[in-house]
């Protein structure tokens, strides 16, 4: 089944790309919903999966520098489900108006709410968006976390897939 998924994206991303191309400006907005199934470990404790479902939003400060924030549902294995509020700093590289192809590279950090802890959330990713049309792409974001408690932290990494959109 994942492989099927991932066969359909990439399969889609040629059908769909030819006619895309990567136009981030000075000024444009950015609204994503992804999602991933993904890994956790806690140190001595075992390790587990984890199911989370991302919407955020940014501008563009300038061609290469994104700000903006994400809200999450998270919900581990053998753990009631939670959310997270964080911000974020994308850069991309120069991207040239033919561009299909926007990768990039960022940090972000916030807090985790619905738990009793409310642990703060630090973390760095990359990824790439494939345009599929103007103003929308797909998002690959693999990613790393870490949920600091109390008496303790978490790590979490996975891959994020899901659409962006582009205004």
């Amino acid at each position: 089944m994942k492989n099927g998924i991932c066969l359909l994206i990439m399969l889609s991303t040629f059908i769909l790309g030819a006619a895309a191309s990567g136009q981030i400006k000075k000024g444009d907005s950015e609204i994503d919903f992804v999602g991933s199934l993904n890994h956790i470990s806690g140190g001595d404790e075992t390790s587990a999966t984890a199911f989370q479902l991302v919407a955020g939003g940014g501008h563009f400060f300038v061609e290469w520098v994104e700000i903006g924030a994400n809200f999450s549902l998270t919900k581990y294995e053998g753990v009631d489900a939670f959310g997270t509020v964080s911000g974020f700093l994308s850069l991309y590289p120069k991207i040239e108006k033919s561009d299909k192809i926007a990768h990039f590279i960022g940090v972000q950090y916030g807090h985790a709410y619905g738990m009793g802890d409310s642990p703060t959330i630090h973390g760095a990713y990359c990824g790439t968006k494939i345009f599929v049309s103007t103003g929308a792409a797909i998002t690959l974001q693999p990613y790393y976390s870490r949920y600091e408690y109390s008496h303790g932290g978490v790590d979490t990494y996975g891959v994020l897939t899901g659409i962006s959109i582009f205004f």
